[in-house]
């Protein structure tokens, strides 16, 4: 009987612990396993940036405050950081997991 309880105990433990972690996951930016944007356990998708082809020859860097993509096509909606709404193909986006710095590479073909 002991044993049941301390079982018991360490269940209860584990399954507020894990209630906690998703509570208090941040909530920005990110998606699911299966890349949908909802904030759920297994919010594994974070991004900060995003490359965003408007024409053929003009790209733009945007920091990522959120985004959502759409499970019936593959448009994807992305909000910058000054709450600019960019709406689009996901062909036209690279979402980027931290902002990359002036001597990387994808800066460096974005603005020479």
């Amino acid at each position: 009987m002991k044993k049941f309880v301390q079982t018991f105990i360490v269940i209860v433990a584990l399954v507020i612990l894990a209630v906690l972690t998703v509570w208090l996951t941040p909530r920005t930016a990110s998606a699911d396993l299966f890349g949908n944007n909802s904030m759920y356990l297994f919010d594994n998708y974070t991004y900060k940036a995003a490359v965003i082809k408007l024409t053929a020859s003009q790209s733009i860097l945007i920091e990522v405050k959120s985004w959502q993509d759409y499970n019936d096509s593959d448009t994807i909606t992305l909000t910058d950081t000054d709450g600019m709404n960019y709406y689009t193909s996901s062909d036209n986006v690279i979402l980027l997991n931290k902002m990359p710095s002036r001597d990387s590479a994808i800066y460096q073909a974005l603005y020479q």
